[in-house]
């Protein structure tokens, strides 16, 4: 598990093209259903987390306060720095969706954070 800070990407454009919006993210393992591979007789789990966000870290540890769009990071792609997308202050991330398989884009404030949060992210 894991939580900080990061930014994303939002999803839409406006007339200066995509913006990145700082929030409050944490990550949760997700143990998916254990299967049994009949030709090595070994039991498989697929290891899924869940990615979401809040607007604040107050607002992350209060109780009854829903977090902001959950995703399911999908584990055949894993996440991927992507340091030819880096700026200042912004070490871009990649991770694909499980439901939509599209990717994400997020943001550190440098590679060693950028690089701590893949090592999470890919379990």
């Amino acid at each position: 598990e894991a939580r900080g800070w990061l930014q994303k990407e939002s999803s839409g454009s406006g007339m200066l093209g995509k913006r990145w919006q700082r929030r409050y993210f944490l990550l949760h393992l997700v143990d998916g259903p254990g299967q049994t591979d009949a030709s090595v007789h070994v039991r498989l789990t697929a290891r899924v987390f869940v990615l979401h966000y809040h607007d604040s870290e107050e607002a992350s540890r209060r109780a009854g306060v829903r977090p902001r769009k959950p995703t399911f990071v999908d584990p055949e792609h894993g996440a991927a720095r992507e340091a030819q997308l880096d700026s200042p202050g912004a070490c871009v991330i990649s991770l694909f969706e499980i439901s939509s398989g599209l990717p994400l884009l997020f943001a550190a404030k440098d590679a060693a954070e950028a690089d701590d949060w893949v090592a999470r992210l890919n379990g």
